[in-house]
């Protein structure tokens, strides 16, 4: 919150925000958020799936002792980063479990914690390394299943549905998002949008479906895109698509 802004002003060093915890209902954008935050503030992004079995594996690395050792996204980030605030994130914090749950909690304890942080071990480098820097920035659908002590360091942020203008500018961003670089790049229509908002596409899908629709346009060249690719939202032909006009 803004309270936390008086703290960073005058701060003689690196000012880290606490953990945060994205909390909202699958496929409302919150991965999307985190990596438009990462491109905002321009750091590096690195992401532990913590619904793997192997989610510890991923933080801090696997064992010299086993053939496959290799450092965990925490060294990688730090190592090969610009930047020593780059963005961890802790995906799917709620689905955190399996066989390797005590391992999983225990690893994800030492790098939510600034003490233990500050000296955290990768496993494949055996180094020590400053981890407290990192912007640690967790998902979960639901609080439910997240432990007590895993939920005690993060400040849960609720992520809202959101509403039907805040769809159509997703949707606007993401087409342009998958556009970037490209010239002559075909128009989503405001029809389209529309219709997308109204049947509630959840960004998730909607970005997949978007990129597989761009690639369909530009291959029929395409300059108005007014229908959703795997979708039957104008039937007045396949995929929606308005061809281009000769003039």
């Amino acid at each position: 919150g803004c309270e936390k802004c008086g703290l960073a002003e005058g701060y003689e060093h690196s000012f880290v925000p606490e953990p945060l915890l994205l909390l909202g209902p699958p496929g409302v954008g919150k991965t999307m958020l985190v990596e438009l935050l990462a491109a905002t503030v321009g750091v590096e992004l690195e992401a532990v799936s913590l619904a793997a079995a192997q989610g510890a594996f991923q933080i801090i690395g696997t064992s010299l002792h086993w053939s496959t050792a290799a450092p965990g996204q925490v060294w990688r980030l730090l190592a090969m980063g610009k930047s020593a605030n780059g963005i961890l994130l802790l995906d799917e914090v709620d689905k955190a479990g399996g066989d390797e749950r005590c391992l999983t909690e225990t690893a994800l304890l030492d790098l939510l914690e600034p003490r233990t942080a500050r000296r955290l071990v990768d496993q494949a480098t055996d180094v020590p390394m400053d981890a407290s820097t990192l912007w640690k920035l967790g998902t979960a659908n639901e609080l439910g299943p997240v432990s007590a002590p895993i939920r005690s360091r993060f400040e849960v942020i609720t992520i809202d549905a959101p509403t039907r203008n805040e769809l159509i500018e997703i949707y606007r961003r993401q087409w342009q998002a998958h556009c970037e670089g490209r010239e002559g790049c075909p128009i989503l229509s405001q029809t389209l949008l529309g219709r997308m908002a109204d049947a509630r596409i959840s960004p998730r899908e909607a970005s997949r479906r978007l990129r597989l629709t761009l690639g369909l346009a530009i291959q029929r060249h395409v300059k108005v895109v007014d229908g959703l690719f795997g979708d039957d939202l104008a039937p007045r032909m396949p995929f929606g698509f308005a061809p281009a006009v000769d003039h």
